[in-house]
């Protein structure tokens, strides 16, 4: 069903799952997605265009990343100001655990360095104060005293450690909700036992007065007793709650979109395990929706929370028209990347107007994997041996520039798309792919 980002965000919110994980290509619209919700949760107030102090909504995204900018004269990553940053390094002294997790992604010895107050003079002369931690430099320690000269980092690493202070963050809030969860349980057993005792009472109250019996009317007042006893522990606990979690008190969402997709495919999965961890730690009702396009990241993901209560994942799709739509994937399997991209192109080969530069690039996706599973160097070496060079040539053309769906949809010959089909089905026939427009057909020639 057509919808907008809006609607999507709304409907992930009428969801109520703890963990909602969605799949979509890059330029499908995840990271407006986020945004879209962000305001969903957390409007701006519409007079003084400023948002609520409460923090009702945690989120990372390429707008997270746009409050570190680095400068290239001073060989510097510079954080803009913001309360999150603040909080969880000058308040809660997070520095460490940062370095630590960066460290983790990156290189052991690769150390970030957080800036103290200094004074430099402007063009003017005049003094002007750097505010604490909000420089960052780097230098690779040696493990002796010798002072290290700061170097700059790949935009890989800048984006390691971006999600290293918002990682550090998040686990932070999770664990100060920790005691929050507790008590919300502890509320729960009350309340079922005021609610008991408020029952017992009644039923009592309502005997004594129709016996008129001295020893029924003592059992009532007891029961009264019991049931104001109860009462006054609830409204305890209930008081109690108010100042747990501290500054994440009404902190309802974490929204994390594609972190770190630059990370090698062993970090990327213990990137996507301590992820699921974490969340599978948080007991405070705190609610999770997480999007990428990377399929390692997402099966890691998918396998981490299969089985685990309360939970859905989804694949986002943006539909010619504008308007996207979301599907649950109902299967308890993660889905096989190579299947998926055989099924875009299926689809898109029944409706030849609808190929475009990209489909040839999921193609060469195919090859790729399919190559690796066979034992081939090089995917060409699937191609038909006729003409192999010309149709290997004709692929790294149409692809190279198109690494992601939605970019470069430009104009395909006719020759080129008859080039595609006839690829496609010439790659079923000879390795055995099972149609995916029609699944009882199964190509000759094995089972891949």
């Amino acid at each position: 069903m057509a919808q907008s980002l809006l609607q999507i965000a709304q409907s992930l919110r009428d969801a109520n799952k703890k963990v909602q994980l969605i799949y979509a290509f890059n330029g499908t619209g995840k990271t407006r997605l986020s945004r879209e919700f962000k305001e969903l949760i957390a409007p701006k107030n519409p007079e003084t265009e400023e948002e609520e102090t409460e923090i009702k909504i945690m989120y990372y995204n390429a707008f997270t990343e746009d409050l570190f900018y680095w400068d290239n004269d001073l060989m510097k990553l510079k954080i803009q100001p913001n309360e999150y940053t603040k909080w969880i390094l000058q308040d809660q002294g997070q520095e460490p655990n940062i370095a630590a997790h960066f460290q983790r992604y990156t290189n052991d010895k690769l150390t970030p360095t957080f800036n103290e107050e200094y004074t430099i003079k402007d063009q003017d002369n005049k003094d002007v104060t750097i505010p604490p931690y909000s420089e960052v430099s780097f230098s690779f320690e040696r493990g002796n005293d010798e002072p290290s000269e700061f170097v700059k980092i790949s935009k890989g690493e800048e984006s390691c450690f971006i999600w290293s202070v918002f990682y550090s963050l998040l686990k932070e809030a999770i664990e100060a909700l920790i005691p929050l969860g507790e008590a919300q349980e502890e509320i729960k057993s009350l309340t079922v036992i005021a609610e008991s005792k408020s029952k017992d009472t009644k039923k009592a109250e309502n005997l004594a007065k129709k016996s008129r019996n001295k020893e029924d009317a003592n059992k009532a007042d007891v029961l009264r007793n019991e049931a104001e006893v109860a009462n006054i522990e609830l409204n305890t606990a209930q008081e109690k709650l108010k100042n747990l979690g501290g500054l994440f008190n009404n902190l309802d969402y974490v929204f994390i979109d594609d972190p770190v997709s630059s990370l090698d495919d062993t970090h990327l999965i213990e990137l996507a395990v301590n992820i699921a961890e974490l969340i599978k730690y948080s007991n405070s009702g705190l609610k999770f929706i997480i999007t990428t396009h990377n399929p390692l990241f997402y099966n890691v993901l998918f396998n981490e929370f299969n089985g685990v209560k309360n939970t859905i994942k989804w694949r986002l799709e943006k539909l010619d028209d504008g308007t996207f739509s979301i599907n649950e994937l109902v299967s308890d399997s993660p889905f096989s990347y190579h299947l998926f991209l055989l099924s875009e192109l299926e689809k898109a080969i029944q409706s030849p107007n609808d190929i475009k530069k990209f489909h040839f690039n999921f193609l060469r996706n195919i090859l790729e994997k399919t190559s690796t599973f066979l034992g081939h160097n090089k995917w060409e070496d699937l191609l038909p041996q006729e003409s192999r060079e010309a149709y290997y040539k004709r692929i790294i053309n149409l692809s190279s520039h198109s690494k992601h769906h939605g970019e470069e949809i430009s104009i395909i010959e006719e020759n080129d798309k008859r080039v595609l089909s006839f690829l496609v089905e010439e790659v079923k026939r000879r390795y055995g792919f099972k149609s995916t427009i029609n699944p009882n057909v199964i190509e000759e020639n094995g089972t891949v």
